[in-house]
């Protein structure tokens, strides 16, 4: 009996939080996975190592080093993970030329020496839908897109210079993810922020209730685990058809203040935790970003395997 080819994955943005969960599982899933890294790419956070498993190194400000790579693998399929994944505090032209094109090179890469024989998931952002307001409850995939901020606008941007290569014959296919967080994820971002913050002042404040300073508490979050996200991803690129824009989320919203008041109780501390309002951490985020779950679940049988108690425990224990 014939062994049968296994599939080529290519991952860019290997050696990011959510990449380095995707190459774990494709490569469980059994797949030959080339995991692409940028060249000054934090080698603290190195990948495993494992048989189906390539390294490789690639600078998204220009496309030699890609396309020598897609040449020399043949992949059935690319994650685009690569560029800025923080939300704040960088310039637009840093965004553009990263988010955007050097999503839009390492594409038109893909399309002109794949045609549409290799799957290209863009891994945009639910900033690129803005804020929830009025009756709305749950952002859907065909609603306008009105980002609010620069990282947000860079996404929405690189979806349009996608859209125009898929004219082109690119097999392209887009995940949106909502929040997601996880044992793995660095400072930066509001979960290892907090859980960094409480840890800090667990040590400097002594005895008594701890007070943490945080951003806005009312503001709701659609969150969800990782592992879940990379799931998420895979079955969009095994399901979904090209073209489809598909959101990444549980479709429940949760408040700030209900995942600290989470994050407080997996710390086992018998002293209480009260959390206080930073003007200076407030960043004019959107009120609410919560998505529409049902297009994802069409693709399958599809469901969160964590729950927000369980990624919190985790996340905290890794630190």
């Amino acid at each position: 009996m014939m062994n049968q080819k296994k599939i080529v994955s290519i991952i860019t943005g290997a050696n990011g939080f959510v990449g380095r969960h995707l190459v774990d599982a494709l490569v469980e899933k059994g797949n030959q996975v080339v995991a692409v890294s940028g060249p000054h790419s934090n080698q603290r956070r190195s990948l495993s190592v494992h048989e189906n498993l390539i390294h490789e190194h690639a600078d998204l400000s220009e496309t030699d080093g890609f396309r020598e790579i897609v040449f020399r693998y043949q992949p059935d399929e690319i994650y685009h993970l690569a560029g800025i994944a923080v939300t704040h505090g960088v310039s637009a032209e840093s965004y553009y030329q990263s988010n955007v094109l050097g999503a839009y090179r390492w594409a038109e890469v893909v399309q002109r020496e794949c045609g549409d024989e290799c799957a290209f998931l863009f891994v945009s952002s639910a900033s690129v839908y803005g804020s929830l307001s009025g009756d709305d409850i749950r952002f859907k995939e065909t609603d306008t897109l009105r980002p609010t901020s620069l990282y947000g606008a860079s996404k929405a941007s690189a979806e349009a210079h996608l859209w125009m290569l898929l004219s082109k014959g690119l097999n392209l296919k887009i995940a949106r993810p909502f929040n997601h967080t996880g044992p793995g994820q660095q400072a930066g971002f509001l979960c290892p922020d907090l859980a960094a913050r409480i840890k800090k002042e667990i040590v400097n404040q002594g005895t008594g209730e701890l007070q943490i300073s945080v951003g806005r508490m009312d503001a709701i979050r659609d969150f969800m685990d990782v592992r879940d996200v990379v799931r998420a991803y895979i079955l969009i690129m095994e399901s979904a058809a090209t073209g489809s824009v598909v959101n990444v989320c549980s479709g429940i919203g949760i408040s700030v203040r209900e995942m600290a008041e989470i994050l407080a109780q997996e710390t086992r501390l018998e002293r209480s935790i009260r959390y206080v309002q930073n003007d200076a951490l407030v960043r004019g985020e959107p009120d609410k970003i919560v998505g529409d779950d049902n297009c994802l679940r069409s693709l399958g049988e599809w469901a969160p395997r964590y729950t927000l108690k369980d990624t919190l425990r985790e996340l905290w224990l890794s630190f």
